[in-house]
């Protein structure tokens, strides 16, 4: 077992996407009772590759982690992953009503039969309460910040460099304006976003369900912002500089930025939350 183990781990190093290597590694991990690490396996796999095969083995895993952890709160969690992978899982669907409303008794029997301590369980469903604010909210979104500041340092630092270095050496000073003409933004706000679309299209469906939502962040939006962007890249070759109205071009930028980076927030942080 543990040269099998050994030999299907080198597989998959090899080739992280390979769908036999990972299957056969989940299935070896289950053999040996681990089922979480069974599942970091086919949760990586199918990130890459939303196959039939790798979701029913995915959701196979999640059933025997729910055998293994008899907590509550845990098996929610696990029977809430199995409903995302497949809407349809009518066991998913049972089990979670069934452990919803075993947790609202066991909370409402708490309070009645400790009425002197009614504060505490109240303090502690507000900590809770923040806790999960946190794992929801806060984490997700400190994520997707830093990865728009990462995001922004490394797309622009050589960009506004050149324009520096240029500006040095021709001894004259650093212009914005001139910045604004190379269409050094467009470029970058085309790249963000294009990168966005195709990591939805080619891999993981993030909004699931929802598909105007899916529609108009990883369609209509991006389409806006190359339409717009391209028909900006003529403007400074074709109007002579002091024709050109800046000011209004800086803060048509301006917004083509906002606009993708609130859409990289809002699609970074539906990946970070799930």
């Amino acid at each position: 077992m543990d040269e099998a183990l050994a030999s299907s781990r080198q597989a998959v190093s090899c080739n992280p996407n390979h769908v036999g290597a990972n299957l056969l590694l989940a299935d070896i991990w289950l053999a040996k009772n681990q089922p979480i690490e069974a599942r970091n396996t086919l949760e990586d796999l199918y990130l890459h590759n939303q196959t039939t095969a790798v979701r029913e083995k995915l959701i196979q895993v999640l059933l025997v982690l729910v055998q293994f952890d008899k907590k509550a709160s845990v098996q929610l969690r696990y029977y809430r992953r199995i409903l995302k992978l497949d809407n349809e899982h009518q066991e998913a669907k049972t089990q979670i009503q069934r452990i919803e409303q075993q947790i609202e008794r066991a909370n409402q029997v708490s309070t009645d039969e400790k009425p002197g301590e009614v504060e505490k369980p109240t303090k502690l469903r507000r900590f809770k309460r923040v806790k999960n604010w946190l794992s929801q909210i806060a984490l997700p979104l400190g994520k997707s910040l830093t990865w728009l500041a990462f995001t922004v340092f490394f797309g622009l630092l050589f960009p506004i460099g050149l324009v520096w270095l240029d500006s040095y050496l021709t001894t004259q000073y650093f212009s914005f304006n001139s910045f604004l003409r190379s269409v050094t933004l467009m470029l970058f706000a085309m790249a963000v976003v294009a990168s966005i679309t195709l990591d939805y299209h080619l891999s993981t469906q993030t909004f699931g369900q929802r598909k105007f939502l899916d529609g108009f962040l990883f369609t209509i939006f991006p389409s806006i912002i190359i339409v717009t962007c391209v028909a900006l890249f003529y403007i400074p070759y074709k109007e002579p500089s002091e024709k050109i109205n800046f000011e209004q071009l800086r803060i048509i930028e301006i917004y083509i930025l906002l606009g993708v980076f609130f859409n990289g927030i809002i699609v970074k942080f539906n990946a970070f939350k799930n």
